[in-house]
């Protein structure tokens, strides 16, 4: 992992994760990251990306954005991030809510936004 990004996680329910699901967030934000270094590298700051749903798919209120991520397994994870860029350039990105994305259930869009709507509040 570069030293421009780091990744936290916000998310109180993923320490009780099964190690399957963990390992497949793991790889998701891993992903994520390597995605937004390639981007920042080239030349594109990740607040001038628009219409990539490669890491942006869905776009919330306060800096909260959907990425969705087919595991080996195919498994398919949402997840909603937050990005941070300091007065230093460097880069976190927040794991605060994630959902495994089961079918055509698309449950997880209204709890990510309600969520991303009232942080900070």
């Amino acid at each position: 992992m570069s030293d421009k990004i780091c990744i936290s996680i916000n998310n109180k329910k993923f320490n009780k994760e099964n190690e399957k699901t963990k390992e497949a967030i793991y790889k998701a934000l891993h992903k994520l990251c390597e995605i937004i270094i390639q981007f920042e590298e080239n030349g594109q700051p990740f607040e001038k990306i628009f219409n990539n749903e490669a890491i942006k798919y869905d776009v919330f209120e306060n800096n909260f954005y959907t990425y969705k991520f087919r595991y080996a397994d195919n498994t398919q994870l949402r997840i909603l991030y937050h990005f941070v860029r300091d007065d230093d350039g460097k880069i976190t990105i927040e794991l605060h809510q994630y959902a495994v994305k089961r079918r055509n259930n698309k449950n997880y869009i209204e709890a990510f936004e309600k969520y991303a709507r009232n942080y900070d509040k």
